[in-house]
């Protein structure tokens, strides 16, 4: 029996020696937790507090952008405006003991952008308007007009971080500008009022939208070219044939025809030969091409073609908008650059890059046509 009551006393000694070194580590780090995390985020400045049940702790940061300092059992977590359009994330690593605790701070990321396609100009025509643009922002932003424009632009705050942009009526060109402004970061949109485009504004890069042979709608990169100046320009472009090929392109800019672009019919390659396909063709032509209607208005199976010899006879004009971040140029069917015949109508629809049979371009014999250019807009920035 004494045997037996010794076996339970050295069970039990193991036991209360593991009870009296719990109490120990306890004593060491009394109930060391986090008690509360207080975080405002917002990505012009971060502000925030973690409240630890104890003093008796040490603690590091995993990046240096946020700044922590303690304060008895507070620790204090500030930030500069976060630029970037990305939430950053740090670690506070608080120690006590054995014990470790890892709080992740997040800041959140400046959003401030345009919803969709980036716009960096307005144009408006001389009788004004408005144009209607968002913004995609999680932050409050200051809408900025300079002194020199708010007698003729306004802004007017939408819904969903939109606005509207209002331009007065003039009688005379004018630019201005709107900004929109967080902190140190700004968008800005120019404002351009005028009535069209002068010879020098057109020259550069443009975008060519056009129908081909195949009833297709393509849209091309084209490259305007001063020519002869204030006269013409050369359109350098690549289309439906895959071929480079250079255009020439007329301007008026008189007191019936403000900055009207024009094709013409033109040569433009004296000595061009096909003996694969054509060995007749003598010349490479642009030829302004029409559908011809009966007088009762049917539409006629053959179709006219401007001979090239002509170019004050036959064009194919184009009308001036503003759009809202460019310049469009629609070329329009019309008979005004094209004779009617003795019993049809005649409509212009576009051009075509074709082969001539006769020498020098004259005349009306074409061979192979190469390029189909019809229904044509230019766009400019």
């Amino acid at each position: 029996m004494k045997t037996y009551k010794y076996a339970i006393y050295l069970l039990f000694i193991p036991l209360l020696l593991l009870f009296i070194s719990a109490c120990e580590d306890e004593k060491d780090a009394p109930n060391f937790k986090i008690v509360k995390t207080t975080i405002d985020g917002d990505p012009a400045k971060l502000e925030g507090q973690i409240e630890v049940s104890t003093s008796d702790f040490e603690f590091t940061v995993s990046n240096d952008w946020c700044n922590v300092t303690k304060e008895g059992n507070i620790l204090k977590l500030e930030a500069g405006a976060n630029y970037d359009f990305h939430n950053r994330t740090v670690e506070v690593i608080i120690t006590s003991g054995d014990t470790q605790y890892r709080v992740p701070v997040t800041q959140t990321g400046i959003l401030f952008e345009f919803a969709g396609d980036k716009i960096v100009q307005y144009n408006f025509g001389l009788k004004g308007g408005d144009r209607t643009t968002q913004l995609l922002t999680n932050i409050n932003y200051e809408v900025v007009i300079p002194e020199e424009c708010k007698d003729w632009i306004e802004v007017e705050k939408l819904e969903n971080s939109s606005q509207k942009i209002l331009v007065k009526e003039s009688k005379e060109r004018r630019e201005g500008k709107v900004i929109f402004k967080y902190l140190e970061k700004t968008i800005e949109i120019k404002i351009s009022q005028f009535d069209y485009l002068g010879y020098k504004e057109l020259l550069g890069p443009a975008k060519m939208t056009y129908t081909n042979s195949k009833e297709e709608r393509v849209t091309t990169d084209i490259e305007i070219v001063e020519r002869e100046e204030n006269k013409t320009f050369t359109i350098k472009g690549t289309f439906e044939s895959g071929i480079p090929r250079e255009i020439p392109l007329q301007f008026l800019d008189d007191d019936n025809h403000k900055g009207e672009l024009r094709f013409i019919p033109a040569i433009l390659d004296p000595n061009f030969e096909d003996p694969e396909n054509d060995p007749k063709i003598k010349s490479l032509v642009c030829l302004i091409y029409a559908f011809q209607y009966t007088s009762s208005g049917v539409l006629s199976d053959n179709r006219a073609h401007g001979a090239v010899s002509k170019t004050t006879s036959y064009f194919y004009p184009a009308r001036y908008t503003t759009v809202g971040d460019g310049n469009l140029f629609t070329f329009y069917h019309s008979s005004e650059g094209f004779a009617d015949s003795y019993f049809l109508k005649r409509v212009t629809q576009g051009i075509k890059i074709a082969g001539n049979r006769k020498d020098g371009g004259f005349g009306g014999v074409y061979g192979k046509e190469y390029d189909v250019i019809s229904h044509i807009e230019i766009f400019k920035e």
